[in-house]
């Protein structure tokens, strides 16, 4: 199963409807989202709700809610957790997707923070810089990169960075071995030298395979 974890899904859902100050809302979270095997695992769903709340999948002893909580439930298996709010006639829900992993891959999504030319003159070149941040809360340590690549070959040399390693890839290449092993957790960073700023992608994309580490 592939999953954009770099895109704003793999972040904590935010669900609010107000009518005339009356209506229900929920601020629903789960961390961590994605766990290692052995299950069962845990993650720990948290909430804030001004209604009267019920979760499914049903925990034992956690009937209705309200107001400010949280709970550690077990995970033996990929999972939604809808919470259902209900106020004044009104209902609202909430999910979070908590994902247990054997050998998956992830699609980074590193968005463009800034592109300069390094000097003014013949041959000049250009660097452009694109970054993703994945919070280390949805990213235990047990989750490591087995391998790192980009999802196509770029138009200039770039240098890949995460968790203080490097991996230079040749222009037309996509493999970044020397990423492989580390954390996923943490600031992904790529800079790419070009021509001018004009021929810089929109976006660049890293596949990870994960693994979990024994």
């Amino acid at each position: 199963m592939t999953r954009p974890s770099a895109l704003p899904a793999w972040l904590p859902v935010l669900a609010a409807a107000l009518a005339g100050g009356c209506g229900p809302t929920l601020v629903f979270s789960a961390h961590p989202q994605f766990l290692c095997p052995p299950v069962p695992a845990s993650t720990t769903l948290v909430w804030d709700t001004n209604g009267d709340a019920t979760l499914a999948p049903p925990q034992p002893g956690l009937g209705v809610v309200s107001g400010k909580g949280q709970r550690v439930v077990p995970v033996a298996r990929t999972t939604d957790f809808v919470m259902t709010v209900r106020k004044s006639g009104k209902t609202l829900t909430g999910t979070q997707h908590v994902t247990v992993l054997a050998a998956d891959e992830q699609r980074l999504q590193l968005d463009p923070k800034s592109c300069a030319r390094e000097d003014a003159g013949e041959g000049a070149r250009a660097r452009a810089v694109f970054e993703s941040e994945l919070a280390a809360a949805d990213w235990p340590e047990a989750i490591k990169a087995a391998q790192v690549a980009l999802s196509s070959p770029q138009p200039g040399a770039l240098v890949l960075e995460h968790a203080g390693k490097q991996s230079a890839v040749k222009a037309g290449d996509s493999a970044a071995p020397d990423l492989a092993g580390s954390a996923l957790g943490g600031t992904w960073r790529a800079t790419l030298e070009l021509g001018a700023c004009d021929g810089a992608p929109d976006t660049v994309i890293v596949v990870v395979k994960v693994a979990c580490a024994p």
